[in-house]
């Protein structure tokens, strides 16, 4: 048997958290083409509207808003590489830049959750570390490698979305998810990674 990903059950629920406060000019309106074109495929999501928090404070009464309605989380941000040397990479939550150890205790409701990252450089060590290891983390997560373009955003996600809606009904096992990142992952020119507790799923 498939190991799943999400303790939550039912189909697949997303809930859209961008954090960016669209410091580029442009990250809201990459945050509703995304939003939307779920919507448009079928994708249940948890909220009406995309949650676009515009404090660091805010972060976790984004997640209570959405009373537990969700089993997977999109997470738009904005993130840096690896700075080496011992440093933690950094990850900017509305305006704040801290890093990732910190950004994963600011989400508490991520818990046994399938959590995908629409953040540069977001399987990073740090990272995955943060958000996957311990008893309150996800359980997966899908991210990418480096710097993802709006166009790959734009197209990876919703389409990978729709994919993995199609292909579960009462859970989320983990092979699935593995497909279907490796099935889409041209989108985003191989740049997404599966990482789970102590394991990174190699995707061609």
């Amino acid at each position: 048997m498939s190991e799943i990903v999400s303790a939550t059950p039912g189909r697949l629920r997303v809930l859209v958290i961008d954090v960016t406060r669209n410091r580029k000019q442009f990250e809201h309106a990459v945050t509703r083409t995304v939003f939307w074109s779920l919507k448009g495929c079928g994708v249940a999501l948890a909220t009406e509207d995309p949650v676009l928090v515009g404090d660091i404070k805010d972060i976790s009464s984004a997640f209570e808003a959405a009373d537990g309605k969700f089993n997977t989380v999109l997470l738009i941000a904005h993130g840096g590489p690896d700075p080496g040397g011992g440093m933690a990479s950094e990850v900017d939550l509305a305006g704040e830049v801290v890093h990732w150890y910190l950004a994963g205790s600011l989400f508490p409701g991520i818990k046994d959750n399938l959590v995908c990252l629409a953040v540069c450089h977001g399987s990073c060590h740090d990272a995955v570390q943060s958000l996957t290891n311990g008893d309150n983390f996800a359980m997966t997560l899908v991210a990418p490698k480096t710097t993802l373009s709006l166009l790959e955003v734009c197209t990876f996600f919703p389409t990978f979305f729709d994919d993995l809606n199609r292909s579960t009904t009462s859970s989320i096992p983990a092979d699935v998810v593995e497909r279907c990142v490796n099935d889409n992952n041209h989108l985003a020119k191989g740049k997404m990674c599966v990482n789970s507790a102590g394991k990174t799923v190699p995707v061609s």
